[in-house]
């Protein structure tokens, strides 16, 4: 194992915590810390966070990269995006100041090259912003996506999205809709907004011309893992289990109203708990298996469930939790070309109807990644597990984690190793340690 200290000092007085994201990018492992330091030999002290990159395989810093100054407290996490990075090594970040939102470009050095404004900058106001990391595109321009959440931390409510480049005019296309991803030449957009329409479409990255669109239903959760689409419907369940808590709620008052006073001792939880899994069992949920730069349907399949936590695959298979409204649940493999199912790994969930659906647990298996050969995962978020993909529950090997990981962005996967963030330093993990 290597250990590398993420620098949180360049000349200055002190060092301030950052979030602990990083993006494992081709041969480059790219990490943020935050910095307080003077600002142009002035007696303030002004906050700044430095990228820092580091090498794959030896852990050797390539360069340190000043994206973010001019504040007197750290950046919050809505205020600096993940960095993305371009074939030929140049990386841009979303920055987030005030009212405003910019693109930050540096060179594969880690100078600091130029900084580009979006035609709809003051799009963000004082409002809690959502920036995605930016995606490269063909003549030295980025993808660039942001907007603004909705007080329910589930939902957007508006989003913004261009495709901007150095010099020239810097706008190619632009649309009011989220950025999921890219494959190849065509970058898979979804429409945002108050009713979460049901929309998706598959666009040329250099001109935002269509090359596909498909439609689905309010709701839903649509995931790009690899050249795959998986549009998982989760409308049937939502509808009928709000027509059992109707009916549940409609008993309960008919209850109180014909003897309040025996009421008052009655256990309402366990009460619709009961009722609702008198009903039997909730409709299944439909997915979609799309192919991301044709918009062909691949497959269709039903999942005996709800989707929990993050999906996970590539080109091969994609895998996804699933659980049930009485706790039961596994980790289903299902092949990416055609949708067959590859094998599933069983758990049991306790009180899990009273949690809600689709909500982040503790003890559901958080999915970090697959090939064609294995599946990792965290369990409890305090173990890394490996085991075969085509042998559900034969582990390869378990390894315990330093410290609890709150997110997935703190665990990076490549060639063999993987990383894990903290704080204050970077660990990189080899088979060989």
């Amino acid at each position: 194992m290597i250990t590398i200290a993420i620098p949180l000092r360049d000349g200055g007085t002190g060092s301030v915590p950052f979030p602990p994201e990083l993006v494992v990018a081709g041969d480059v492992v790219l990490a943020c810390s935050g910095v307080d330091r003077p600002v142009d030999d002035a007696p303030d002290v002004s906050v700044r966070t430095l990228l820092a990159g580091f090498d794959v395989r030896s852990g050797e810093q390539r360069f340190l990269l000043d994206v973010f100054h001019g504040g007197k407290e750290p950046p919050a996490p809505d205020q600096v995006s993940l960095p993305g990075v371009s074939e030929d090594g140049h990386i841009a970040q979303l920055l987030r100041r005030g009212e405003a939102v910019s693109l930050n470009i540096g060179s594969p050095s880690g100078r600091r090259v130029t900084e580009i404004e979006p035609t709809v900058a003051r799009l963000l106001r004082a409002e809690e912003a959502v920036l995605s990391r930016p995606i490269p595109a063909p003549g030295g321009s980025w993808v660039a996506s942001w907007g603004l959440r909705n007080p329910d931390p589930r939902r957007l409510r508006s989003h913004r999205t261009e495709c901007l480049r150095e010099g020239g005019p810097p706008l190619w296309w632009a649309d009011d809709e989220r950025v999921l991803g890219s494959v190849g030449d065509i970058v898979i957009t979804r429409a945002v907004g108050e009713a979460m329409v049901g929309h998706a479409v598959g666009r040329r990255i250099g001109t935002g011309a269509p090359a596909w669109e498909t439609d689905f239903a309010p709701g839903s959760r649509v995931e790009l893992l690899g050249d795959l689409v998986l549009v998982m419907d989760r409308s049937r369940r939502a509808r009928e289990r709000g027509q059992r808590y109707d009916a549940f709620i409609r008993h309960r008052m008919e209850r109180i109203s014909n003897d309040p006073i025996a009421s008052r001792n009655v256990d309402w939880a366990a009460e619709e708990s009961r009722a609702f899994h008198e009903l039997g069992k909730l409709l299944a949920g439909p997915v979609r298996g799309i192919d991301a730069r044709t918009g062909a349907v691949r497959f269709r399949i039903e999942l005996p469930g709800d989707p929990v936590g993050p999906v996970a695959g590539g080109a091969h298979v994609a895998c996804v939790v699933v659980v049930d409204e009485e706790g039961v649940g596994g980790v289903f493999r299902y092949r990416a070309a055609d949708g067959a199912e590859l094998g599933r790994r069983g758990f049991h969930v306790e009180d899990h109807f009273h949690a809600g659906p689709a909500q982040p647990s503790l003890q559901f298996p958080e999915l970090i990644g697959a090939d064609h050969t294995h599946l990792l995962w965290l369990d409890g978020r305090t173990e890394l597990v490996c085991e075969i993909l085509s042998d559900p529950g034969r582990e390869v090997w378990r390894l315990s984690l330093p410290h609890v990981v709150v997110g997935t962005p703190m665990l990076g996967v490549s060639e063999g190793r993987i990383f894990l963030r903290d704080a204050e330093s970077l660990r990189i993990f080899s088979e060989e340690s």
